[in-house]
């Protein structure tokens, strides 16, 4: 070994017989201990220069070559061996590779809580100096680099708290707050298990049930099941979906639909009844813009996901109280609601060709959780406290089902009285009222009328003069999106 650089040394002084290809054992000439010190000095010169970020990036973005400017040769990596390198390009992928001065093209991993752990796409940033060293017990063994200062968006937490508040734009993503109280199931089209989460299908099973149930990460997940009159071969209309919306309020910063559109990344957790793909979308709140991507799932298994959706420079997204994006998880979709995966298309599906049917069997559960959206790279599971869930959820939705006396006396028949009910939160828009009464004394009528953002009148009608009461047992405000 003709030993031109320092990975070619020998940790024992009497195995470094040359240096450069100059023998220096004790008979060789005088004038070659001369040359081997000129040629140590030169290679520490190389060393230093490739210290300072001299080393260069070629190859593509997920198969790396690096190699300084005398093209040194190595054959093979050693423990610790480290260098600098300009990077040419982001990577794309999560399993990277590179190849330094020929060797073999070896795995680039990166350490996690001091654990191997793969890169996440964009760790490598395009004209970022990288720092790499070769760990040899990594990749099982067969040994990978680590890269020393992947991106600093892995930095999320400080003490356990954001640095930046809470990233995750999906609404009441631990499924906490049950507001109209449907936690245990919910059965009808439209209708809502926990806030924010909605279940959509065309009639076509029987029942269809949306349940909270424990979780296994975290606290809840929910539960998409086929619970009677299954159906094994969908119509080319027939479909169940999961979805929720976020508020255009919300998701502003990602300016989707202009020329600076950003990406989000959705992470979570399914379970799915079959072996095969399930789908998400992310649509407008015309329905006529959709990204889908698909996850490969394992039946009854959980299974981990983390997808980059780049952002939309097309289509018109909402800015302000609507739906700013809809998150939709195909549970079934038949060919009127497929597509292409990985795109951006100006259509309403949800879903692609390969989307398998979880409404085949009856007892069929498609579970989810741990679910989040943000922007500028993957974020861990947010645990916002329960008040503050509420409160914002309270924004789409409040229930208030403590008994209130509504009581008055009049002169006048016909004459009514109203009491002004506050409203905990401001909410998204103008609700639509629903309330229940009791006890009620000469009284002709009940209802919950003027709405606002801010409250509503509870008000009673007289039927004749005297006293006239009535009890004011529930009243609900729907806000929501969808």
């Amino acid at each position: 070994m003709a030993k031109d650089h320092k990975y070619e040394y020998d940790e024992t002084a009497s195995g470094n017989t040359v240096a450069g290809g100059i023998n220096i054992e004790g008979s060789s000439p005088v004038d070659n201990f001369d040359n081997a010190l000129r040629e140590l000095m030169a290679q520490r010169k190389k060393e230093a220069n490739a210290e300072g970020g001299a080393f260069t990036a070629g190859g593509s973005a997920d198969a790396l070559t690096v190699a300084d400017a005398d093209n040194i040769s190595v054959t093979a990596y050693v423990a610790g061996m480290n260098f600098k390198f300009a990077a040419l390009s982001d990577n794309a992928t999560t399993s990277p590779t590179l190849s330094f001065g020929g060797g073999p093209s070896s795995a680039i991993k990166k350490a996690v809580s001091g654990a191997e752990a793969d890169l996440k796409v964009k760790d490598i940033k395009a004209g970022a100096m990288c720092e790499v060293v070769w760990r040899p017990g990594w990749a099982s063994g067969g040994g990978a680099w680590q890269l020393i200062n992947p991106e600093a968006r892995d930095v999320t937490t400080l003490n356990g708290g954001s640095f930046s508040g809470f990233r995750n734009k999906l609404p009441n993503p631990l499924f906490q707050i049950d507001i109209e109280g449907n936690a245990s199931g919910a059965t009808g089209q439209l209708s809502y298990c926990v806030e924010g989460w909605q279940m959509v299908f065309s009639n076509d099973v029987t029942t269809q049930t949306l349940e909270r149930i424990s979780g296994d990460s975290v606290p809840y997940a929910l539960r998409y099941q086929a619970t009677t009159g299954s159906d094994a071969s969908l119509a080319a209309g027939q479909f169940a979906q999961l979805r929720c919306a976020v508020e255009g309020y919300d998701f502003a910063d990602a300016q989707w639909g202009t020329a600076d559109a950003k990406s989000v990344w959705m992470s979570g957790r399914v379970k799915a009844p079959t072996t095969g793909v399930y789908c998400v979308s992310f649509r407008n709140a015309a329905f006529n813009r959709t990204y889908v991507f698909e996850i490969n799932c394992i039946a009854n298994t959980w299974v981990d996901f983390e997808k980059e959706i780049p952002g939309d420079t097309a289509g018109t997204w909402e800015k302000g109280g609507l739906s700013g994006v809809c998150v939709t998880f195909a549970v079934a979709a038949g060919t009127n609601f497929q597509t292409n995966a990985d795109q951006w298309i100006g259509n309403s599906a949800f879903a692609t060709v390969n989307q398998e049917n979880g409404l085949a069997t009856n007892g069929n559960n498609f579970d989810v959780e741990a679910l989040r959206v943000s922007l500028g790279g993957p974020i861990p599971v947010e645990y916002k406290s329960f008040a503050d869930e509420m409160s914002k959820m309270s924004r789409y939705y409040y229930k208030d089902q403590t008994t209130r006396l509504v009581d008055a006396y009049t002169n006048t028949p016909s004459a009514f009285h109203n009491v002004f009910i506050n409203f905990p939160s401001v909410m998204r828009g103008t609700p639509v009222l629903g309330s229940a009464w009791s006890g009620q004394t000469n009284v002709s009528s009940t209802t919950a009328t003027a709405a606002s953002s801010y409250g509503c009148l509870a008000q009673i009608t007289a039927t004749a003069a005297g006293r006239f009461y009535a009890n004011l047992d529930l009243i609900t405000a729907n806000a929501r999106i969808l």
